[in-house]
């Protein structure tokens, strides 16, 4: 059994938020001098990045570093929150999940 197996990079990163208030030029440097030093610092484990002694995040990978294999079927990723901080806010006694 096989499949054909196609394989790219992503253009630039995606602003937080799907901003989309952002020039062309400018959404290129966010992706290439913040996102993508951001990102990468964090799966290096940069300590310009991180804090000393962070082990580097080898199971993440830089879409515009790293191909990736495109004909997968997409897999949505659902996160609602993060309990703890949920929990805190609202000064609860019960997890919320």
């Amino acid at each position: 059994m096989s499949h054909d197996v196609s394989s790219a990079t992503l253009l630039e990163c995606n602003s937080p938020g799907n901003l989309d208030d952002l020039t062309l030029g400018n959404r290129k440097l966010c992706s290439s001098q913040f996102m993508n030093y951001w990102m990468q610092g964090e799966i290096d484990a940069n300590h310009n990045v991180v804090s000393h002694g962070r082990k580097p995040l080898t199971q993440y990978f830089n879409g515009t570093l790293t191909p990736f294999e495109t004909t997968q079927k997409p897999q949505p990723v659902t996160w609602i929150v993060f309990p703890k901080t949920v929990s805190t806010a609202v000064n609860s006694q019960t997890p919320l999940r």
